[in-house]
Order: C-alpha cells, then structure tokens, then sequence
C-alpha cells in the first residue's frame, strides 16, 4: 500500500499533460489541397468511393495523408475510410509520406472465366516487362467475362487481350477510358421511357398499380434465388416503418456481367 498512489488533485497536476491531440492530424496545407476538389460539393458520407476516385484520379495513388484530410472533411473516421479504400483493388495506397511518381497499374483479370481464357498465361508473359512506370498486377473480376481475358490498362479495359496488345497499349500510352455507345435520353424518350416514372412523380398512379406492373412484368432478381420483384415489393408494402431500395451491380461471379452492361449501354432502363 505505500507505493499506492492517490488519484487526487495533487497528483493529477503532476501528470504530463499530452503535447498533441490523440489520433493521426492531419496537415494545414493538406487539408486545403484535398479540400480544393470538394469546393461547391455537399459533403454526404453514403459517397466516400466517390469521394476516393476524385482524390486517385487528381494524384494517381492515394496517399494516407490524404486519407486523413479525407476523414476530417467528412468527419468519418480514419478507421472506416481506410477499410473502404483496402477492401477495393483499384485504390493504389501509398503509406509513406515521401512524395513519389505515381505509376500506371496494369490488372490482369484473375477470375474464374479469364483464367479459363489463358490470364494466367499473360501475367507470367508481362513479368518480363520493365518500366518504372508501369506495375502489372493481377486484378479481381472485372466484369467482362464475355469478352475474356481482360487486361485493365490504367483505365482502358483491353478484351479478348494478349500480351502482344497489352504492351501496344502501354507503349501508346492508352491509359483513359473508353466510352462504350449508348442509348441517349432523346432516343430512350421516343421508344416510351420514362412513361410510369413520370406518372409516379405526378400523383397519376397508385402503389398498387406500381407493384401489378412490376408482378406484370416477370421482373425477377438474379442474384441466385430469382425471386420476383414485385412479390418482393408487395410483401415491403404491408409494413408502414421508412423502406430502402439497394442497388447491388452485382459482378465477380463467373459469367456475372449483365449489371455492367446494362449500365453502361442502356443505363436510362436500369434507372
């Protein structure tokens, strides 16, 4: 008990008091650069992928400094933003602090499907390849699978790809994405789009006839179980609690590709 120390005023005083706050800080001048991408744009925490993309395609990789800007400007935790940036493949993070040349990454597409189609064959045959700007790394699915192997040069999705094409691609320099052609809103207008949504946004329809259409339709989910959609609706709509609608472009299984496709070639029918 003599060497037992009483928790009183005295001996709180004498405790060190902390030099700097808990946590990482984050810096003054990076603080304001990350803040200069957001300038005119409503902080929303659902949006932090995006918010990620923004700082990659402005810096090339994501820096942890910048990670931590991040979570100050959202007021989400370091913890949190640092869980979603590692959990996807193409967020490039830089722990070091040292500023460095950010590098064109090149994913070969390891799924089932691209494997099948010679992606291991193409990995090994890149291995030779040398640049200090280049770093050639096997990819998750990508989504393609009709079109396997893809190789994601940068951003440009190379199919049906050899090795012979990925290094064409790098040595030109390809590395911005391709635009796929598109049902524009005019054209979607004209073939009836839009028609039940604005009736919706109108007050000219009820929920019931919403859910008939949709029963109607033979709309089924295709996430394995097939269950129809408007069933799913109808049973939601007996209950009176706020209901959500998640939206799930559901790649990464074999032969998974359709979510993709749709949006990128008929996006006003997916919306």
């Amino acid at each position: 008990m003599n060497n037992f120390i009483s928790q009183n005023k005295s001996a709180f005083k004498k405790k060190k008091k902390r030099w700097q706050p808990k946590g990482r800080q984050v810096e003054s001048n990076i603080l304001e650069e990350i803040q200069s991408l957001f300038i005119d744009k409503t902080i929303i925490r659902d949006e932090l992928i995006e918010y990620l993309h923004l700082i990659q395609d402005k810096y090339g990789i994501l820096y942890d400094k910048h990670l931590v800007a991040l979570a100050e400007i959202t007021n989400l935790p370091l913890a949190e933003i640092y869980e979603v940036a590692t959990f996807y493949a193409h967020f490039n993070i830089v722990k070091n602090q040292k500023q460095i040349k950010p590098v064109t990454f090149v994913r070969v597409c390891e799924s089932l499907t691209c494997e099948l189609f010679g992606a291991k064959n193409i990995l090994k045959e890149l291995e030779n390849y040398k640049d200090a700007n280049i770093k050639i790394v096997p990819g998750p699915c990508m989504g393609r699978c009709q079109s396997a192997p893809t190789v994601c040069v940068g951003k440009n999705y190379i199919d049906k790809a050899t090795a012979k094409d990925v290094i064409e691609t790098i040595n030109l320099k390809k590395f911005k994405p391709i635009v796929p052609e598109y049902k524009k809103y005019d054209e979607y207008i004209s073939s009836g789009g839009y028609v039940i949504s604005k009736k919706i946004k109108n007050n000219e329809i009820s929920n019931e006839e919403i859910i008939k259409i949709l029963i109607d339709s033979g709309l089924k989910g295709k996430g394995g179980a097939g269950f129809p959609t408007g069933k799913k609706w109808q049973i939601v709509s007996q209950y009176d609690d706020l209901k959500y609608l998640a939206i799930n472009g559901d790649e990464g299984e074999p032969g998974t590709f359709k979510d993709r496709y749709y949006l990128e070639t008929d996006p006003h029918r997916f919306l």
